[in-house]
Order: C-alpha cells, then sequence, then structure tokens
C-alpha cells in the first residue's frame, strides 16, 4: 500500500459529498486555509464546484423562465441536466472500478480484492460484541456521571441492573470475558479511574463496530480528531434486531485503510508526544521519532487534527487522540483479520497473538 503523505487530509478525499464528515472537512479547512495550502486548495475546489453548480441552476432553470419559456420546456431542461449528471456519475464510477481492476491483475497493487464471504459465525459474534461493548460504554458513562457529581439524598442508581439483565436477556452474560464481567457486576460508583479510562477504547471499537456492520454509513476520520461519544451506546441497547439490519458486511480494504491510516497518526503521535517528554524516551524511539517529526512539522505539512495540526495540539488533546488512534489501528487489524477468519477470536486473544509475532 501506498504510504500516506504526512499530513495529507485523508477525510477530504474519501468521503463524498452527500456525506456529513464531507462538509465537517470543509468546514475545518475553511479554518485553516489562512495558513494550510492544503486547505485553500480544498475550499478553492468545493467553492469552484458550488459556483458551477449554481451557474447550471441558473442556465437550466431561472434563465428560460426569465425568457418567457413554459413550464414544460424548463422542466424538460432540468431533466436533460439531472440526466447528463446522473450518466457522469455512473460512467466515472464504472471506469473508476474497471481501472481498480486492471491495476489488481497487471501488478497487483491495489489494496482492493475480491469480497470475503464472511463466516456466518463471525458475523453474528460481531453483532454480539456491538451489544456487549455498547452496554460497557453505556455503564463507563454512568460511571464517569458518578464520579464528577453528587447525586441527591435517597436516590437510587439502577444502571448496573438495567445492563446486566439485558446481557442476560439477550444470551450474551455467558459471552463476556472474564475482566468484562468483573467490570459489570461490580457495584456502582467503583470504577476506578484507570477502568473508567477505558471509556475511550470502547468508544473507538464500537464506532468500527458500527461502521463495519453498516449501522452507520461513515467513520469519523481521525483528522477530525474524535471525541469519545457515549450516544453510540443508545441503538444497541434498544433492540438486537437493530443490528442484524440484513446489509453485508463492509469489505475489509476499507477497515485496511483505516488501520493504515491510524498506524500514521499513532506514529506522528509518538513523535510529538517523545518531544515533549510527555512519554519515556527509548533508544529505540530516538531517531524515526526525530526524523518523522522534523518531516511533519509545517502548517501545510503536518497531519490535521480538527482545525489544527497534530503540532497544534495541547497535551490533554495530543493524549486523547493518542489513545483513539491506537485503539483504531488495533481494533482495525482485528477486524480485517476476523473478516477472513474461519471461526470467531477474542480481541485479546488476537492481541496476544499480534504482540508475540510483533517480537
Amino acid at each position: 500500500m501506498e504510504r500516506m503523505e504526512p499530513g495529507r487530509p485523508h477525510s477530504l478525499q474519501m468521503m463524498a459529498p452527500w456525506h456529513r464528515s464531507f462538509w465537517k472537512s470543509f468546514w475545518f479547512a475553511l479554518l485553516r486555509s489562512k495558513e494550510d495550502k492544503r486547505a485553500r486548495k480544498f475550499v478553492l475546489v468545493i467553492l469552484a464546484m458550488l459556483v458551477s453548480i449554481l451557474a447550471e441552476a441558473w442556465v437550466v432553470f431561472v434563465l428560460p423562465a426569465k425568457e418567457g419559456q413554459g413550464t414544460f420546456q424548463v422542466s424538460l431542461n432540468g431533466l436533460v441536466a439531472a440526466t447528463g449528471l446522473i450518466a457522469f456519475f455512473l460512467i466515472r464510477r464504472s471506469n473508476r472500478k474497471q481501472g481498480e481492476l486492471l491495476n489488481f491483475s497487471l501488478t497487483g497493487q491495489n489494496v482492493r480484492q475480491f469480497p470475503e464471504q464472511v463466516a456466518l459465525t463471525v458475523q453474528s459474534y460481531l453483532e454480539d460484541r456491538t451489544v456487549i461493548v455498547a452496554s460497557l460504554l453505556a455503564r463507563a458513562a454512568g460511571e464517569i456521571y458518578l464520579a464528577s457529581h453528587e447525586l441527591p439524598a435517597g436516590a437510587e442508581v439502577v444502571t448496573r441492573q438495567i445492563q446486566n439483565s439485558m446481557l442476560r436477556r439477550l444470551g450474551l452474560w455467558e459471552k463476556l470475558d472474564s475482566a468484562e464481567r468483573e467490570l459489570i457486576i461490580a457495584a456502582d460508583g467503583l470504577w476506578t479511574i484507570e477502568q473508567r479510562m477505558e471509556a475511550i477504547i470502547w468508544c473507538e471499537q464500537l464506532r468500527l463496530l458500527r461502521w463495519t456492520l453498516q449501522i452507520d454509513a461513515e467513520l469519523i476520520p481521525l483528522a477530525h480528531s474524535p471525541r469519545p461519544d457515549y450516544s453510540l451506546a443508545h441503538l444497541q441497547l434498544l433492540t438486537r434486531e437493530s443490528i442484524s439490519n440484513g446489509k453485508p458486511l463492509r469489505a475489509s480494504w476499507d477497515l485496511r485503510r483505516e488501520r493504515d491510516i491510524a498506524l500514521e497518526y499513532a506514529a506522528r503521535i509518538v513523535a510529538e508526544l517523545r518531544e515533549r517528554s510527555l512519554i519515556a524516551d527509548s533508544p529505540e524511539l530516538s531517531d524515526w521519532t526525530k526524523q518523522l517529526r522534523e518531516q511533519s512539522l509545517g502548517a501545510s505539512v503536518d497531519y490535521t487534527a480538527g482545525s489544527k495540526t497534530i503540532g497544534d495540539l495541547s497535551d490533554d488533546d495530543l493524549r486523547l487522540l493518542g489513545i483513539i488512534a491506537n485503539a483504531r489501528a488495533q481494533y482495525a487489524g482485528y477486524l480485517v483479520d476476523q473478516l477472513s477468519a474461519a471461526g470467531p477470536v477474542r480481541f485479546l486473544e488476537w492481541s496476544q497473538r499480534a504482540m508475540s509475532s510483533n517480537g
């Protein structure tokens, strides 16, 4: 796979205009356009596209109406324009698919391969994990609230009872890892800070699971500097059937792309953390982190994080994005392997194997 250029605005190139993330990327680019050449280019392209659409609408609809042409003629003009636009997108899509197939066939360099046949046991396992992780995230949200708020006298906390009853009703209690079971049977308000911090990782796992199962149409790019979102758990906690939506699972090449982007973000963040002495130094980190940071510094070069770059983030925001990027890279890699596996493998077991193979 081609290595991403440092600071390359991944989200701007991957998102389609009908996705919300595309226009969020446009807003961030607009905020950064003064000092970032990449952002200025993107903003100009989008503005040119909008001007072109408005000009076409003027020629097709407004101008004929002003010249006294009938409603039928105006509608016919609109139909012809719409047909041409649809044909353009269909031809472009067809050419892109043919080009990808030709490139893969002749060179073997294209990351896209023929879609996998995901084992039914794997798909069922991922659906179960979506409910379990959503339950853990919901419980973590309650624990975080209890740690930062004082309850009124006589108030009763029922989060644990609700979550545990749901897991038993859905037949998921026996599918919990031992560490997960210990957490959810603990009395409300007794989680440690470290246990509450797991919510960041669960949130990222849930994002990827929802995206892989096509519950969500898009995945928030790391370039948007995503934050923990506890509302992601709500849909899964309503009904188990809301997950089995009949859609095929997302292809592994999409997950590979997100994994690779996350790995690059994680590497850039490690380089920044080391420079700021926020992580322990070591000979293994010295050379490559210094070189990567020197290559990445600059408003028009560095990896973007919302309206800022990695180098501009505060220490706390840098740590948070680092946790999210690392969690996304690990879990996306896990899901890539799961989609082609003969049967389900627990994430903890997969992580231990990955660590052993890496030395």
